[in-house]
């Protein structure tokens, strides 16, 4: 029985293992497919789907997995990542074709400014030019080494030396300065270029270290030539603004203010340059008569310009100053400005008037020699006659007397009945007559005669006390105007030259303004209370400058413009012959090289000014 127990046993043990082993390979082999269709299927389709990846990314979905929480997660995640992966590939594309586009419209606008583009890599230190970069210079494309050493054989060493820092200091910045300079740059054919090059610095490692420099060249020439030429013109311009002798004002239209004027306007106005700037015209008082300022506008207003125009200009010192403007409308920084052209005509005016005055005086003194001689000599006849007729008649002549009595004419009867019928005065009226005549006929032969004969060195207070001595003593003013009374003083300067001049002719000058100042102050109603009349001498250079001035009633300017023709007066008839300053006007500017003027306003008085030349302006 036990060994029949054991065998039962045994026998139970086996059939439990082969069980055992049954069920263990039976839950393998369901394990086994489990797995299968659980995880390795599902990987096996994830893992051909990443392998499809790489050639259907855009829009590839992972296909579901029927497998355990973890793997399909793992698909999910997997399948997110992928449209992820395909966002940032279609962004990727729009970047690219952005690019492209940038990369297109940026080639295009370098073709089209015909820049140059550079490059300078600090890490290899090789260098990269456009073709259009060789081109600007005469080369053709990479016809010279890529280097930096090109760039500094080609600028120019005084040009070199100064950019180069400034590339330097655009290196050392980071990235807080750029690049910009103008140099000259050799060319293929020997000239210079003038080369406007910009840049900076395009990548810097993690430390700011720049590794590259990229920039343009341009090609600025023909504007530096430009700008050469205008700068010339603009130092030419202002050379000739600064230098003309004629006065510039530019002055802002509507305001009036003075914007600029140069040196010469000081000659014209008498104001320094920084007391015009800022100020108008009628601020610094410059027009004299208010209705030739009117007419300036009014022509200004209509033209737009005004050509020669002739005004009377007052000077600081309160002299007049005839001047010509030219005037022209312009825009500057879009505001009307007024440009006007001041030219000091004074002295001009005066020789016109002096050239005026010689081809009158020309005329005058051809026409009096012819007339003189024909007048002389019925003239001398009719005072020959006049003085005979006196003689004859007179009672106290023996020759009459006897005469008269041969024949029964009683003289003294004869003499009662001319006094009565007024014979005599008539006779007197004729030798008067005849006497001015004579006058009028030795000054018109004065044009014809003046000459420097009889000319010598003498001295100027000599002349004029002898014209004084002549005036105090001459009949008319002694008779009608009492030359002695009048208020004269005399200043002459101590140590003046002598004049090489004819004095009987200086006297006769001096002598006709002294009678024609006293009869002015004499004849003006209501007369001159104090007349006063004085007569400067002093040197100016080389000529001396006489003055005769006196306080007595002036003279308007249409008279004192024909001071000095001859036959022109002011005075009634039969008692002026218009001769006198005529003949002096001539013997100071003819005949003796001199200047003659006279300036007088109404009211004012009147002042001659007589300049004659002289050989050393003191005695040594």
């Amino acid at each position: 029985d036990l060994s029949l127990l054991r065998k039962q046993t045994l026998s139970f043990f086996v059939f439990m293992f082969g069980i055992l082993v049954m069920t263990l390979l039976c839950t393998q082999l369901l394990l086994r497919r489990r797995l299968r269709k659980s995880v390795v299927s599902p990987l096996r389709s994830l893992g051909t789907a990443m392998r499809q990846v790489n050639t259907e990314t855009r829009n590839f979905k992972v296909p579901a997995l029927k497998a355990d929480e973890e793997i399909a997660n793992l698909g999910r995640a997997f399948q997110e990542l992928l449209e992820r992966l395909n966002t940032s590939y279609r962004d990727l594309d729009d970047a690219h074709q952005a690019l492209a586009r940038s990369e297109r419209r940026l080639s295009r606008a370098i073709l089209a400014s015909s820049d140059g583009i550079w490059e300078w890599s600090f890490d290899t230190g090789q260098a990269y030019f456009s073709p259009r970069w060789y081109e600007m210079l005469g080369y053709a494309d990479q016809e010279l080494p890529m280097s930096f050493q090109t760039w500094k054989d080609l600028c120019h060493p005084e040009d070199f030396l100064q950019v180069y820092p400034q590339i330097q200091d655009v290196v050392n910045s980071n990235g807080a300065k750029s690049y910009n300079s103008e140099f000259r740059m050799h060319t293929k054919y020997g000239d210079w270029r003038w080369i406007l090059g910009r840049g900076d610095v395009i990548e810097r490692d993690a430390a700011g270290k720049p590794l590259l420099l990229s920039g343009t060249h341009t090609d600025v020439t023909e504007r530096r030539l430009a700008e050469e030429r205008l700068r010339q013109s603009e130092e030419k311009f202002s050379q000739l603004f600064r230098l003309s002798p004629d006065a510039i004002v530019l002055l802002v239209v509507g305001s009036g203010r003075l914007v600029d004027v140069n040196e010469s306007f000081t000659n014209i106005s008498g104001y320094s340059r920084e007391e015009a700037l800022g100020r108008t015209l009628m601020d610094l008082s410059i027009y004299r008569n208010s209705g030739e300022r009117e007419e300036i506008y009014r022509r200004l207003e209509h033209d737009g310009f005004l050509r020669d125009f002739e005004f009377e200009a007052l000077h600081k010192d309160g002299s007049t100053v005839v001047s010509a403007m030219t005037c022209q409308t312009l825009e500057l920084d879009g505001v009307p400005h007024l440009l006007a052209v001041l030219r000091d005509i004074t002295q001009m005016k005066k020789l016109r008037e002096v050239m005026i005055q010689s081809e009158k005086m020309r005329s005058v003194g051809g026409m009096a020699a012819g007339i003189a001689h024909e007048i002389n000599n019925p003239l001398g006849i009719i005072l020959q006659a006049s003085y005979n007729l006196v003689r004859r008649t007179r009672p106290d002549f023996p020759k009459n007397n006897e005469i008269a009595q041969s024949i029964g004419l009683d003289m003294e009867l004869m003499a009662r009945y001319m006094r009565a019928r007024k014979l005599d005065l008539f006779i007197a009226d004729i030798q008067e007559a005849a006497t001015r005549a004579a006058g009028i006929i030795r000054r018109m032969l004065d044009f014809s005669r003046l000459a420097e004969s009889g000319r010598s060195q003498c001295d100027l207070g000599t002349i004029i006390e002898h014209s004084l001595t002549l005036a105090r003593n001459d009949y008319d003013l002694k008779k009608f105007y009492d030359f002695k009374k009048m208020d004269l003083r005399v200043v002459v300067e101590e140590g003046l030259c002598k004049l090489p001049c004819t004095e009987t002719e200086i006297e006769q000058v001096f002598l006709n303004i002294l009678r024609n100042a006293a009869q002015a102050m004499a004849e003006v109603t209501p007369p001159v209370e104090n007349p006063r009349l004085e007569i400067r001498a002093f040197g100016v250079g080389d000529r001396v400058r006489i003055e005769i001035e006196d306080n007595g009633p002036g003279m308007k300017a249409d008279i004192s413009r024909r001071i000095f023709e001859p036959f022109f007066t002011t005075k009634p008839p039969g008692q002026g012959t218009g001769l006198g300053l005529s003949v002096s006007y001539f013997i100071v500017t003819k005949g003796h090289g001199g200047t003659m003027d006279v300036e007088s306003d109404p009211g004012r008085g009147t002042r001659f000014i007589i300049e004659l030349p002289a050989e050393n302006q003191r005695r040594e």
